[in-house]
């Protein structure tokens, strides 16, 4: 999805932040879809349960936290710099391309003077064969 957005290298990069960060941002209510799909309370209503779930104790508030503030971070970061690493790759393509093309010109343009050379020097062989005929006595 994202592969296919034209924006400045720059602007990817943020994106790219942005959309780790809002998967990173999701991933503790995902956890808590999950929770509440393989581990149901009949007694509660869905959306008791989803808060019941955050709220249950001191210590599934600090991992919840921990969990949000971790993984917004590590996946806003890991998105940035993805990009980065994507467009110095696209530069290095690009560069590559254009250096295949250059050699690729010098390919024709030496492979044009080295048959020119040749048939010089055929030319100058034939020539020389000649000379040494005419100069033989015999």
């Amino acid at each position: 999805m994202l592969n296919n957005v034209k924006v400045i290298n720059g602007t990817r990069k943020l994106l790219y932040a942005a959309a780790g960060f809002t998967m990173g941002f999701c991933a503790p209510v995902i956890w808590a879809i999950i929770n509440l799909i393989f581990f149901p309370n009949p007694r509660l209503s869905t959306c008791s349960q989803i808060i019941d779930n955050f709220l249950q104790s001191p210590y599934t508030v600090a991992l919840y936290g921990y969990m949000w503030i971790g993984t917004t971070v590590v996946m806003s970061t890991f998105g940035y710099y993805i990009a980065k690493v994507r467009s110095i790759q696209r530069e290095r393509t690009g560069e590559l391309d254009r250096l295949h093309s250059e050699v690729l010109s010098q390919k024709d343009i030496f492979e044009n003077r080295y048959n020119v050379l040749d048939g010089n020097i055929k030319k100058f062989h034939r020539i020389s064969n000649r000379i040494q005929k005419s100069l033989d006595v015999n």
